[in-house]
C-alpha cells in the first residue's frame, strides 16, 4: 500500500511517499480502516525535529497521521460484537485507552494510565500502531472510534473532528468546570488556524460568552466573523492586544483565554488578557518542546487565576461534536481533501503559512 513515512528530520519538512506493508488483520478489539488522514501541524514539529525528546523514540520509517477517519475494512471479533461492521464510515479521537484503568473508567481515555501515547496510531513508539497517512490504518481498539453511519458526514470531512475540533472542545468543557461562561462573560481565541477556527464555533455553541478572536492574518478576518466571532482583533502592526481586549470587555478582561500557538512570549502576553479574578488560561496548541510556563505571581494566586492543562479528548466528545455539526452549529466547509500523493504540497504550505491564502482551507484531509 502507499504511505507517507517519516524517515528523517527535514527543513523544509517532507515525508517519503512510498510503498509500505499493509497492516495485518485485526484481532479482538482492533479495527482495520481504509484511511483518511487529517494533516496536523503537530506532525510538522516532528518532521522538523522540534520535538526530539519524543520523536527520537519513534521507530523509523514511521507512518505519521493521528487525525483519522475512513471506512472499516475489517473488524476484530470484539469490535464486531460492539457493532462495528465492514464498510461502516468511522472517525477517530484521542481516546485510545485500555478502558480498564482508573482514568479510563472515569472517562479520560486520552490520558490512559496504562498506554498514554503508546496506543495512539500515528504517534506511538510501538511500531505496531502506524498512522493515517496511508491507504490503511490498524487501530488498537474500537473504544477510540465513532461510527458515522447515518450522520451524513463523510470521512474526508470528519477526519479533523478527531483532533482539530476535539482538542478545543475538550479544553472549553474543562474550563467550564472552573469558570462561569454564561451571559456577560468573555472568551478569547488566539490563533485562528486548524484548531482555532473550530474553537470560535465551539465557544459560540457551548457557552453564552462573547467571543473575541485574535488573528495575525488580515485575509481571515471576514471568515472568522462568519464563523461566529463577536469581535476580531488583527494583531501586529503596533496593535496592543491587551488594550484592545480591555476596551471590548470594559476592563473586565477574558474569563477564558485559549492560545493555539504556544510560545514563551505569547503565553506571557496571554496571561495579561485573563480576568484578574477566577479567569482561566489554557495553552491548547502545542508549541516548541522548550516552551515553559512560568509560575503565577503571588497576587495571581490570591485572585485564583488559573493556568489549565488540557489534552486532546475522547470518542464520546467526538460524538457530541458530530451532534453540533448536524445541528448546524459547526461547519466543515473549510476542510478540503487532497490525494495522499500530494501530502508534501500540503505540508509545505503549512510550513510556509500559505494554506489559507492559496486554498481557503483551515484543514486538509488526505486519502
Amino acid at each position: 500500500m502507499k504511505a507517507a513515512r517519516f524517515v528523517e528530520y527535514r527543513i523544509p519538512p517532507s515525508l517519503d511517499v512510498t510503498d509500505a506493508p499493509k497492516p495485518r488483520s485485526p484481532r479482538g478489539a482492533e479495527v482495520l480502516i481504509r484511511s483518511v488522514g487529517g494533516v496536523c501541524h503537530s506532525d510538522l514539529h516532528i518532521i522538523r525535529g522540534e520535538w526530539k525528546g519524543f520523536s527520537d523514540n519513534l521507530v523509523r520509517p514511521y507512518t505519521l497521521g493521528h487525525e483519522l477517519a475512513g471506512w472499516i475494512e475489517e473488524a476484530g471479533e470484539a469490535a464486531e460484537e460492539a457493532g462495528f461492521k465492514k464498510g461502516d464510515p468511522v472517525v477517530g479521537s484521542g481516546g485510545w485507552g485500555c478502558g480498564a484503568c482508573e482514568l479510563c473508567q472515569k472517562g479520560n481515555e486520552q490520558i490512559c494510565a496504562l498506554y498514554r501515547l503508546n496506543n495512539v496510531p500515528g504517534l506511538s513508539t510501538n511500531p505496531e500502531w502506524q498512522g493515517s497517512y496511508a491507504e490503511y490504518v490498524l487501530v488498537p481498539t474500537y473504544i477510540g472510534l465513532v461510527n458515522l453511519k447515518g450522520t451524513g458526514i463523510e470521512p474526508e470531512k470528519a477526519a479533523p473532528l478527531s483532533d482539530a475540533a476535539l482538542t478545543p472542545y475538550h479544553a472549553i468543557k474543562s474550563a467550564k468546570k472552573l469558570v462561569d461562561l454564561g451571559p456577560g462573560t468573555y472568551v478569547v481565541v488566539r490563533g485562528i488556524g486548524g484548531l482555532g477556527h473550530f474553537a470560535v464555533q465551539l465557544a459560540k455553541a457551548i457557552t453564552q460568552s462573547t467571543v473575541i478572536a485574535i488573528t495575525s492574518t488580515e485575509e481571515k478576518v471576514d471568515v472568522i466573523r462568519k464563523l461566529g466571532a463577536d469581535h476580531v482583533i488583527l494583531e501586529g502592526k503596533g496593535v496592543n492586544i491587551v488594550e484592545e481586549v480591555k476596551k471590548i470587555t470594559k476592563e473586565r478582561m477574558a474569563d477564558l483565554v485559549l492560545e493555539f500557538w504556544v510560545t514563551d512570549e505569547r503565553i506571557a502576553e496571554d496571561f495579561r488578557l485573563v480576568r484578574p479574578y477566577l479567569g482561566v488560561l489554557i495553552p491548547v496548541g502545542l508549541g516548541y518542546e522548550t516552551t515553559s510556563i512560568k509560575y503565577m505571581t503571588f497576587s495571581d494566586g490570591l485572585a485564583e487565576r488559573h493556568i489549565l492543562g488540557s489534552y486532546w479528548g475522547t470518542a464520546r466528545e467526538v460524538a457530541e461534536i458530530i451532534g453540533l455539526v448536524k445541528a448546524g452549529k459547526v461547519t466543515l466547509d473549510y476542510v478540503k481533501t487532497y490525494p495522499l500523493e500530494k501530502i508534501n504540497d500540503v505540508i509545505l504550505k503549512l510550513h510556509e503559512k500559505r494554506l489559507w491564502i492559496e486554498d481557503k482551507a483551515f484543514r486538509i484531509s488526505v486519502k
